[in-house]
């Protein structure tokens, strides 16, 4: 059990360094998240707030499935 968490941590490390190592461009691959139906904006003055609600649900449903899958209790 242990040995599939250390892999996993590394394996999204691993990922995440390319990401940054490339600079590809987040923007484009992350473009939805505050932008779905559900995430409110507040604009005041000169300021500028983010309520990410329905982003943050569907970002914490996927990782809860992916993780599900990944640690599936073997019987």
């Amino acid at each position: 059990m242990i040995g599939r968490i250390i892999f996993w941590t590394i394996f999204f490390l691993i990922i995440g360094g390319v990401i940054i190592h490339f600079q590809w461009n987040s923007s484009v691959l992350l473009k939805w998240i505050g932008n779905l139906p559900g995430d409110f904006i507040l604009k005041m003055r000169d300021k500028i707030i983010y309520f990410p609600i329905s982003s943050a649900l569907l970002l914490s449903s996927s990782i809860s499935l992916i993780l599900s899958l990944i640690f599936k209790k073997e019987e």
